[in-house]
């Protein structure tokens, strides 16, 4: 099945995209406990042991899960992809380090997608951000993402294959093609 095309490394310019091990479980823990770098993601259990286990499960139901990385192999966040299906997928546990946010962002951002779109047959991504998540939600905008619905708590979004791609296209940059000078200077 094509969800086993998990690739272990993404390569990109100034970040790089590595397949998560049981091993990267401290620093899973380590962000998404942080309150202010998790504090719109949903919570998990603390427990380091609890947390390899957690990663095995998903990397045995083939979700597709990163370490983002800079070129000197300095862990800088996480991003994922799951609830696969023939179509579609879902966007999430997405969380960079503030120290690398201007730059790791948008490009683990657009390597994740551009992967996904390129090698996958799925022709759309499910994002959901909770309301107060501007930086999210600008985000998912840029990329070319379209609000289908809100409601009390969240934002749900739909990236499709199409718009994403057209959006990439557009620029010879890749932190141009999608973002702004003005998006840039948000994430900082």
């Amino acid at each position: 099945m094509w969800q086993n095309k998990l690739k272990d490394f993404i390569q990109g310019m100034n970040v790089d995209l590595r397949k998560i091990q049981p091993s990267d479980a401290q620093f899973v823990v380590t962000l998404r406990t942080d309150p202010m770098l998790s504090k719109y993601l949903n919570p998990i259990d603390s427990r380091v042991e609890k947390q390899k286990e957690w990663i095995q499960e998903s990397l045995l139901k083939n979700e597709w899960y990163y370490v983002v990385q800079n070129k000197i192999g300095e862990r800088v966040g996480l991003i994922r992809g799951y609830e696969w299906n023939e179509n579609s997928f879902s966007f999430g546990s997405f969380i960079i380090l503030p120290k690398a946010r201007l730059y790791a962002t948008f490009e683990s951002a657009i390597l994740f997608f551009e992967t996904v779109f390129n090698e996958t047959p799925v022709t759309f991504c499910n994002i959901f951000a909770k309301k107060n998540n501007f930086a999210s939600i600008n985000l998912s905008s840029r990329m070319g993402a379209e609000i289908v619905q809100v409601d009390s708590e969240y934002v749900y979004s739909q990236l499709t294959k199409k718009r994403f791609l057209e959006k990439l296209s557009k620029n010879k940059d890749p932190f141009l093609r999608i973002f702004n000078r003005y998006t840039a200077r948000m994430f900082v």
